[in-house]
């Protein structure tokens, strides 16, 4: 079996690559973005399984604590931009949490033909009622700068964030104390999917994983096994 440090590297525009699996190469790359307080390496699992299915996969990495929201989709949006301009066929998304957010803003600036499908997993969509209560805590909000953005207030910044015009669907999890599932959902959403999972790792599940590839391939996420 080949190792991760065989099939990745990172110095592919700054963020992990992994090379699919040649006999399945589809000529399409997922781009997976990672949620609040985490990093490339939490979406490893579904970059692996994507790998083996035929894609490119990139796994952005950002600092996601530093800066507001609005940053991190401008930086998100350049790297989008040099993989657009690669010999993909499609290039997919599939986001964690924050991630999400993220890619919804970055996409809104963008219309190419080449865009394909997006799963966000365990997405603040409407808010966060968690994090509106610990954004009360000063010093949170001063460690965690988009913290403020995610409250589910009805003026906050996570209201005004674009619908994607492309294709997309969600996962939530039934468990999931961060995000609930009422929060996760989204005007225009082509297919919603609940899990039997809490939110840290909910991305490393089987279904999951099924999921998102049944709806990158076919646009909804289909039966797959908890």
């Amino acid at each position: 079996m080949k190792s991760i440090i065989n099939i990745t590297c990172r110095n592919r525009h700054g963020c992990a690559y992994m090379r699919p699996d040649v006999e399945a190469d589809r000529h399409e790359a997922v781009i997976l973005v990672h949620g609040l307080i985490r990093s490339s390496f939490s979406m490893m699992s579904p970059a692996v399984f994507l790998r083996k299915k035929g894609f490119s996969v990139f796994i952005y990495d950002y600092y996601s604590t530093r800066h507001p929201i609005g940053r991190h989709a401008d930086d998100f949006s350049r790297l989008l931009g040099k993989i657009l301009e690669e010999d993909y066929r499609k290039v997919h998304f599939v986001t964690h949490s924050l991630g999400g957010i993220i890619a919804r803003i970055a996409l809104a600036k963008l219309a190419d033909p080449k865009l394909g499908r997006l799963v966000m997993i365990a997405p603040p969509n409407q808010g966060s009622a968690k994090a509106s209560s610990i954004s009360r805590i000063w010093f949170a909000k001063q460690l965690l700068k988009p913290l403020d953005e995610l409250r589910n207030d009805s003026d906050s910044f996570i209201r005004k964030v674009p619908v994607p015009k492309i294709e997309f669907g969600i996962i939530a999890g039934s468990m999931d104390a961060k995000v609930s599932v009422e929060e996760s959902h989204l005007k225009n959403e082509m297919d919603h999917l609940v899990v039997n999972s809490f939110h840290t790792f909910i991305m490393n599940r089987k279904a999951v994983k099924e999921a998102l590839l049944n709806f990158i391939t076919e646009g909804k996420f289909g039966h797959t096994t908890q």
